[in-house]
């Protein structure tokens, strides 16, 4: 579905974004497991979940109600013509992990993307935050999951996002999940993705692996400050479909650029590793 996103007030308190579904009057409610799930997702690199409903006196349509994030999307940030350091860079690449890590622990996003890492900016510290669980797959796991988030300090971390999906527990967590149609952005879209869509199929298992793989190629986005396969597919789809079956990733800039860190580059091609 599409939607409209607005700015509101919540409780004559604080601001908050409401995303309006449109065409969606047919609808009487949303899932209540669903919504069950977003009330239980709290993190602070997490957009945080206000409520749900439905407008009844206007056009009926169901709408959610979000924390408002006042520097828009990471996307639109940088696609600004301004200068972006690497500490504001490094500091979004270790929020959006930490939001990731705790997600993990109960979720696949299913489309993550730079334009769902929403921002704030606070005395020019910038903050990041994983927004729209529209495609979001539960997990229910047997006993709790704990992640250790205080790992991540630094970018030469390797990361514990990639601690985490090659962990045991993890990987247990979510192995079971099944696929569907719809998942996923097509320049973010890991290949077994790729393959499941192409082949038309909704039975075959998946892990937060293909979470992993999209935020590699959000470092890439991130250190280039471009859209991913833009010049080399132009935005078709079938495009970047055919370069990334065929083992390719976006073309990597060799020089680093001053404040880069000397292994980001191996980070992000590891993160995108089939």
């Amino acid at each position: 579905s599409f939607a409209k996103v607005y700015r509101a007030t919540y409780g004559h308190r604080f601001e908050v974004a409401v995303k309006v579904i449109l065409d969606s009057e047919s609808s009487t409610t949303f899932n209540e497991k669903e919504i069950n799930f977003l009330r239980r997702v709290r993190h602070r690199n997490v957009v945080r979940f206000f409520g749900s409903g439905q407008r009844v006196n206007t056009d009926n349509n169901l709408f959610i109600v979000f924390e408002y994030m006042d520097a828009g999307s990471l996307d639109s940030f940088l696609e600004k013509n301004i200068d972006i350091s690497w500490n504001i860079r490094k500091s979004l690449v270790r929020d959006i992990v930490e939001g990731m890590v705790y997600l993990h622990t109960m979720s696949i996003h299913r489309d993550l993307k730079s334009g769902n890492v929403m921002l704030t900016c606070l005395d020019g510290v910038y903050r990041a935050k994983i927004a729209d669980f529209g495609m979001s797959k539960r997990v229910t796991p047997s006993t709790s999951s704990s992640t250790n988030t205080n790992s991540v300090e630094k970018i030469d971390m390797t990361t514990s996002l990639l601690t985490s999906q090659t962990s045991s527990q993890t990987d247990d967590l979510v192995a079971s999940l099944l696929t569907t149609q719809d998942v996923g952005t097509p320049e973010y879209m890991a290949p077994e993705l790729i393959q499941c869509r192409e082949n038309e199929c909704n039975a075959t298992g998946y892990t937060n692996k293909i979470d992993v793989y999209a935020f590699g190629i959000m470092l890439w986005e991130i250190r280039e400050r471009q859209v991913p396969w833009r010049n080399e597919c132009r935005g078709f789809t079938y495009k970047v479909f055919r370069e990334v079956l065929r083992g390719n990733r976006p073309k990597i800039r060799l020089k680093v650029a001053p404040g880069e860190p000397s292994n980001f580059i191996d980070l992000m091609t590891q993160c995108w590793n089939q």
